[in-house]
């Protein structure tokens, strides 16, 4: 992220980090971290890398915190370990010997590298403000290098045909779209998009083929792609509330990557619902993860839109986008939000990957589809999730089986010692209670002889 004042006048959040920090409307903001600043104890905000400037903000139980140090300040930069040994920290020396000690980063090489890079002088380029024109040329031109369109039958045909560039201006004719076409995805205000196509099916082939409770390619197979299991499917029913509104529930089980602690494994649960109309289908998915760490906090909300591409019959614009709707503040939403987003576009793009090698969408007309050898590929992924699901189960259970024979092995120990410490406490009673006795008989054998020796004076 390389901001600045100069460049965005109407930028949002660059006068609110000019106003918090009272700094000049022309520095730059090369880019923002999550961390926390170690003051006795740590306190979690955001670290702002500028040109001429490294800021620090949080506010913790209604109390600011606000760090500001120029980078002509500033003498020395050492990477620290926390805890001695975890390489997420920093520490920043200034010239009057006071330190800042930051940890909690994720990549600590990359914020190190970034902030020396700027103190030495070798920080990133500046670019330069774009006139409209010039904005417009090259969106121009990156849509004519994205608009590429990917045939069904791509790997049969010469190089020459397997990709075919649209011209922009250039307005397609309706028989002339026949495959799949990638567009340029943007950014739609609060959500990602993911994926932007022009599909050949009309919106209830569509409709007949994803979503549908008997669908060719249902979101159980589309689930079962991602090694998902015990996935369970309701059938759709109508929204009492919302006249036109269908609505289902879908469980199933997870593994989860990239978390740093908690249950690797997570049941998920969520609610999907569409609304369909001639000119449009909306399908609309909220996920929750039910056995992560922070998963209460957040929701997934992925969305499908469809509508007829130049009001065609048979042509449909499709657009798929996501985002992260957060139900409590946690101080891991940045790392929440951007690991959900890169899970849900991998997902899409596994989707599209698979429309293509399976064949899901046809040329042909819709009474021509081969359901049966589709729905056999897509059964054989379902058999490779349940055998998956089936090895790891067998490595739980290997496993448990060795963590409960390391549990009896320290329950026997634990027997003998309590046995052995009974058997101690015997013996020391024991031991007291002879030395006792001793005691006793001999303090009866002086007694007897003091009485001895006073018998025999008296005599």
């Amino acid at each position: 992220m390389i901001v600045s004042n100069e460049q965005y006048p109407d930028n949002p959040s660059w006068n609110i980090i000019s106003k918090l920090f009272n700094l000049s409307k022309k520095e730059f903001v090369y880019d923002d971290f999550s961390c926390s600043l170690w003051n006795k104890i740590a306190i979690p905000g955001h670290l702002y890398c500028m040109e001429n400037h490294i800021c620090f903000y949080a506010e913790m139980m209604g109390t600011e915190s606000k760090v500001i140090i120029a980078m002509s300040d500033i003498e020395e930069l050492n990477k620290k370990n926390s805890l001695g040994f975890i390489k997420n920290a920093i520490e920043i020396v200034c010239k009057n010997k006071k330190s800042y000690y930051f940890t909690g980063f994720g990549d600590r090489e990359g914020v190190f590298d970034l902030i020396s890079g700027i103190w030495k002088g070798g920080a990133p380029n500046k670019p330069k403000p774009k006139t409209t024109d010039e904005s417009i040329a090259k969106a121009t031109d990156e849509v004519s290098k994205a608009s590429i369109i990917v045939t069904k039958s791509e790997d049969n045909k010469p190089k020459d045909q397997q990709q075919q560039v649209e011209q922009p201006g250039k307005e397609l004719q309706d028989d002339e779209i026949k495959e799949i076409v990638i567009l340029p995805t943007s950014k739609d205000g609060e959500s990602t998009e993911f994926l932007k196509l022009r599909l050949p099916v009309s919106i209830d082939k569509f409709f007949e083929l994803f979503i549908a409770d008997d669908a060719v390619f249902s979101s159980k197979e589309r689930l079962a792609l991602q090694n998902a299991y015990d996935i369970v499917v309701a059938p759709w029913k109508p929204d009492e509330e919302n006249n036109g509104l269908y609505t289902r529930d879908i469980d199933f089980v997870i593994k989860v990557t990239d978390i740093p602690f908690g249950n690797p494994v997570t049941r998920v649960h969520c609610v999907q619902t569409y609304k369909k109309t001639d000119n449009l289908l909306e399908v609309i998915r909220i996920s929750q993860s039910l056995d992560v760490p922070y998963g209460t906090s957040f929701k997934l909300e992925e969305k499908w839109v469809l509508e007829p591409f130049e009001n065609s019959t048979t042509k449909t614009s499709f657009t798929s986008s996501g985002k992260v709707n957060f139900i409590k503040s946690t101080i891991l939403s940045k790392t929440i939000k951007t690991r959900s987003l890169k899970e849900m576009q991998k997902d899409q793009d596994l989707w599209l990957k698979t429309l293509r090698e399976r064949k899901v969408i046809e040329e042909t007309p819709p009474n021509a589809i081969n359901r049966k050898n589709v729905s056999r590929e897509l059964n054989h992924e379902i058999e490779k999730s349940e055998e998956s699901k089936l090895n790891r189960d067998g490595l739980y259970d290997s496993r448990l089986r060795k963590d409960i024979g390391k549990i009896g092995k320290v329950e026997d120990q634990l027997v003998a010692l309590r046995k052995g410490l009974k058997l101690f406490g015997v013996l020391l009673l024991v031991t007291i209670f002879l030395f006792l006795l001793s005691l006793f008989l001999l303090n009866r054998k002086i007694s007897a002889l003091q009485d001895r020796i006073l018998y025999l004076e008296n005599k």
